[in-house]
């Protein structure tokens, strides 16, 4: 199945506490974005890459990528990112990716591009370990079954018509999730696939 791919990189990355942008940060002499670009440029089935990210830093990622991967300028909001990603994006599928979750491989992809094939919407879960509760003002409001919720990962395939259309609906509003849109102002059902523990994102200060 032949795809393009948006990848994530144009955050702020203010709670990782690094005085450079965490896209940078190496593991094992391999910065996360390589890692997180990686799987794609080795994937025969993805036919373009495009990176979403702050104008000061084109010049170095343009030292680590080959002619392959094309760039665009996020804008506020991941919202506004995406959007103005996917006007570079024409073919039938699309995966979106944060730049920041390095530990994915081609098997991981292969599980999306499979199940994208029957639905237009595939994104990854995986299930909660910890007891879950709403918390207002500090005070528990509400204890809630573990078992009815699930932590939502990227890539997230989608029908490209549809994460379009969705994001045009979404113009007014701010969602961090694509897979959301799809579901609230679409009305389309989002069909989860097991995701993988080790799909970390890096965020946090402890992270790194």
């Amino acid at each position: 199945m032949e795809y393009q791919v948006l990848i994530m990189a144009a955050g702020s990355g203010s709670r990782s506490k690094l005085n450079y942008n965490k896209i940078f940060y190496k593991i094992q002499d391999k910065t996360i974005i390589e890692l997180a670009t990686n799987p794609f440029l080795n994937d025969k089935d993805c036919k373009k890459i495009v990176l979403v990210i702050k104008k000061e830093d084109e010049l170095k990622l343009r030292q680590i990528f080959n002619d392959k991967v094309s760039y665009v300028y996020g804008g506020n909001t991941r919202q506004e990112s995406v959007k103005l990603g996917l006007n570079k994006i024409d073919s039938k599928y699309v995966l979106i990716h944060d730049g920041a979750r390095p530990h994915i491989d081609n098997k991981f992809i292969d599980r999306i591009k499979e199940n994208l094939v029957n639905h237009d919407c595939v994104i990854p879960v995986i299930d909660l370990t910890d007891s879950i509760k709403k918390v207002n003002d500090n005070y528990v409001v509400e204890s809630l079954n573990r078992n009815d919720y699930k932590l939502v990962q990227t890539p997230q395939g989608f029908l490209t018509s549809q994460i379009k259309k969705a994001h045009e609906l979404a113009s007014n509003q701010d969602y961090n999730d694509d897979s959301m849109m799809v579901e609230q102002l679409l009305n389309k059902p989002v069909y989860c696939i097991p995701g993988d523990i080790k799909n970390q994102k890096y965020t946090n200060q402890e992270d790194f």
